[in-house]
């Protein structure tokens, strides 16, 4: 066996392999790469309907059980909107 045919066998074998795991190879470093990843990340409105109930008193654990997040999520959005507020300068 050549040593084209082993590295053409070897294209094969990765084509394969990507065709059942939806990633592509490159070809120049040799790495595997997904073209388009998935978006990652909770909706915006979510967050929106989060931190109002946070605002209106609410438990962060009902919270979390309210919308399916987990209550550490909640804390985090809750600790990032008091730091964006304080960040915020004031109208004189």
């Amino acid at each position: 066996m050549s040593i084209m045919s082993k590295r053409n066998a070897k294209i094969e074998l990765v084509r394969q392999a990507l065709a059942v795991n939806e990633r592509n190879f490159c070809m120049h470093f040799g790495c595997k790469y997904t073209p388009e990843p998935k978006p990652t990340g909770y909706p915006d409105d979510l967050r929106k309907k989060a931190l109002d109930l946070y605002l209106d008193d609410k438990n962060l654990r009902r919270i979390g059980r309210q919308l399916g997040i987990h209550h550490r999520t909640v804390a985090l959005w809750a600790k990032a909107y008091a730091s964006s507020l304080l960040e915020t300068p004031m109208a004189e």
